[in-house]
């Protein structure tokens, strides 16, 4: 563990000297738009109530089917999945329908869907729910990362908006785990999962209060022209003429791959290997949000397009190092040090990616694009979800964990081969 760590140790000092040294400017202090502001509050509680949900649909999962971690990549799973089923069929359309109530009708569908799963109580619709879930997803999520650099109306505005993005998500990741496991051991699935609901509410209200007009939200006139099949083609051409994104998109699965699997990885863990009760999977979740809100302050000084590449080279190197180190400890408090570690390395690579994709993409095609990208992520992440799972039953957690550090060394392969984002023309 203590080579683990120094490894890590160095290769943060090294990035970030390299970083430092080639970023004079300062992080800008005006403040961000209203809008931008908005938009992130109702990101934050919507993604209080995802993470709020991961940790109780695990508790819930693990309970029902006696801690089969099989079971618990499968429920898992359905995160990934209606990406895959969907995002072909979203990508052709999504453009000619209003931004504004995809996003409210998105929260309060996945609201009303968790406040079901306590009160039904059976393995096989948390799985159905679940994937409905995130079959709402599969429009929520594109329409909000494409909606966000327009309302910023600036890439550099765009790039504090993303930085600022990560750190609330991480602060709410914070929050989520901890009140999650609190409040079901506490009070039982039916309050935890109601308190869960509440948060997709207020995120909708948040987005109603976005005062933008009924011109940005509605789809403009070129988007309801053209034929269905012909607005896919238009973006997986996009796709094919663009080598840089390709490669953000190949390394983007390699990521969802190792992400997916090691969510699943961590509730059996907890007692499999690091000898603590399932209920303190929480413990994990939070030791990686809150190292997550250690990395965002980073991202917001270092998230710059020079500096892309280098984070996601020292993300993806940093988790791998991180993925094979947690698997050989056997006590809570080394775990939770290494996940803190791992939780800080996953922003820079994750903030990085999606920036660079959003400032590169031209908005008229930015929700198709996002899209299709849905689509292959999703496959991944289903992927490193259930085969995760799958591994972990049958060979054991050390392969597993083990398997998903080669992912992530293989991302780093991936970074290397991108060309540094091009400089922008000096003046004159």
């Amino acid at each position: 563990m203590s080579l683990s760590h120094l490894c890590i140790s160095q290769l943060l000092r090294k990035g970030s000297e390299e970083i430092l040294s080639s970023n004079a400017s300062r992080t800008h202090s005006a403040p961000l738009p209203r809008s931008v502001v908005r938009l992130i509050i109702a990101q934050t509680f919507s993604i209080f109530g995802d993470d709020f949900t991961e940790v109780a649909i695990a508790i819930f999962a693990l309970d029902v089917s006696r801690h089969n971690p099989a079971a618990l990549g499968l429920v898992l799973s359905m995160v990934f999945w209606p990406g895959v089923v969907w995002s072909g069929l979203v990508a052709g359309f999504i453009d000619r329908l209003n931004k504004k109530v995809v996003l409210i009708a998105g929260d309060l569908g996945r609201a009303a869907l968790v406040i079901s799963i306590p009160f039904i109580h059976t393995l096989v619709w948390a799985t159905v729910a679940m994937f409905l879930m995130y079959s709402l997803a599969t429009f929520y999520r594109p329409v909000v990362r494409s909606v966000q650099p327009s309302l910023a109306g600036d890439p550099d505005v765009n790039d504090r908006a993303n930085a600022q993005m990560e750190l609330w998500a991480s602060v709410a990741q914070v929050v989520s785990y901890i009140a999650a496991g609190f409040l079901i051991l506490k009070f039982g699935v039916v309050f935890g999962f109601s308190v869960d609901a509440v948060t997709f509410v207020i995120s909708a209200l948040a987005i109603m209060g976005i005062h933008a007009g009924r011109d940005f939200w509605a789809p403009t006139v070129e988007a309801m022209q053209g034929r269905f099949l012909t607005k896919i083609q238009e973006a997986v051409q996009y796709y094919r003429t663009s080598p840089t994104l390709l490669i953000l998109t190949a390394i983007s699965i390699l990521a969802m791959m190792a992400l997916g699997g090691a969510n699943v990885l961590t509730a059996p863990a907890m007692r499999s290997l690091w000898n603590q009760p399932t209920a303190h999977y929480s413990w994990a979740l939070v030791a990686i949000a809150l190292g997550a809100m250690v990395g965002s302050r980073g991202l917001q000084r270092w998230l710059r397009p020079k500096n892309y590449r280098n984070l996601m080279i020292i993300g993806f190197f940093g988790l791998a190092l991180t993925m094979f180190a947690v698997s050989h400890v056997h006590t809570i408090t080394a775990a939770l040090i290494i996940l803190f570690f791992g939780g800080m390395l996953n922003v820079f690579f994750n903030g990085s990616i999606i920036t660079w994709i959003q400032r590169t993409t031209p908005e008229a095609i930015r929700p198709r694009v996002l899209t299709l990208r849905g689509l292959i992520l999703g496959i991944g992440g289903g992927l490193g979800a259930f085969g995760a799972g799958v591994v972990a039953r049958t060979v054991g957690l050390v392969p597993a964990f083990t398997t998903i550090g080669v992912l992530l060394l293989l991302g780093v392969v991936g970074a290397l081969r991108l060309k540094p984002y091009p400089k922008a023309p000096g003046p004159g």
